[in-house]
């Protein structure tokens, strides 16, 4: 451990010796009679920067908080009372889990992934209590925090394991970002003939056209995701796992993104050239 002292009178560098064993100053500062602790020297500096920290940190909590919507932190006057799958009554919901949108002055809440398998098997998904279709500002908040827990490696939605119902699941997810963000809804059998050869084709147009993303941190993030779909065409790996892998690839890439509606028109002219 290094001496605790300011190098010498006046200085605000710390001693650069080592300290004696079991004590915080060296050998020389430990003869001195006044002593000038270098922590004590950034003291106002330190209390500005905690409460600059915990102005920050309040700030990306309520930022993640606004993601799972109304009525996560008082439970109160909710339409439901207990999730659909899990059966887990509200007040017992962590707010880590919990997401609800607002409709005709009703809060309906849910599990993160039950709300979350709803959207993966519909096209257009609906609140289940009402049979109206969930609105475009809700699924972008949807799909922004399955990113989040994406990014922040939190616990992810299991998917079926049947490959069709897989495959179908994360193309329902593709063509909700794509309606949301303006470009209407893509027919899902129109994606469902894709080939391996045609998964190919439109990763490498993915790439070549990564450069007209104006977000760099977007074009960084893309560009690692295609290279490691591309380079799983040369390693012996069955179709049906590579043409999953690719899929899931992109829905990482649109859900992620920073600048989504400029992504998402990259993928569809990838789609509609292959």
């Amino acid at each position: 451990m290094l001496c605790t002292s300011v190098k010498k009178k006046g200085s605000k560098e710390q001693c650069t010796c080592q300290a004696l064993p079991g004590y915080m100053l060296c050998g020389r500062h430990a003869k001195c009679k006044q002593i000038t602790f270098w922590v004590d020297v950034f003291k106002p500096q330190l209390k500005s920067l905690i409460r600059f920290q915990a102005i920050i940190r309040g700030k990306l909590l309520r930022k993640r908080l606004a993601l799972s919507g109304p009525g996560v932190l008082c439970r109160k006057n909710l339409a439901n009372e207990e999730d659909l799958d899990t059966c887990t009554e509200a007040h017992r919901e962590h707010p880590d889990t919990y997401f609800s949108f607002e409709e005709n002055g009703k809060i309906y809440w849910f599990h993160f992934a039950t709300i979350w398998k709803l959207c993966l098997s519909k096209l257009v998904p609906i609140n289940p209590y009402t049979r109206t279709p969930i609105s475009s500002d809700t699924l972008k908040r949807l799909h922004a925090l399955w990113g989040y827990r994406y990014k922040h490696k939190l616990e992810l939605p299991k998917e079926s394991l049947v490959f069709s119902q897989r495959l179908e699941g994360r193309w329902n997810i593709l063509c909700q970002i794509f309606n949301v963000n303006g470009f209407g809804i893509v027919h899902l059998d129109h994606c469902m003939r894709y080939n391996k050869r045609d998964y190919v084709a439109m990763l490498h147009m993915m790439r070549n056209d990564l450069s007209l993303l104006f977000c760099e941190q977007d074009r960084k993030f893309c560009s690692k995701i295609i290279q490691d779909c591309i380079r799983m065409r040369y390693v012996s790996y069955p179709t049906p796992h590579f043409i999953l892998n690719c899929v899931y690839g992109m829905m990482i890439m649109l859900l992620c993104a920073r600048d989504q509606y400029a992504l998402s028109f990259n993928v569809l002219s990838a789609m509609y050239r292959c």
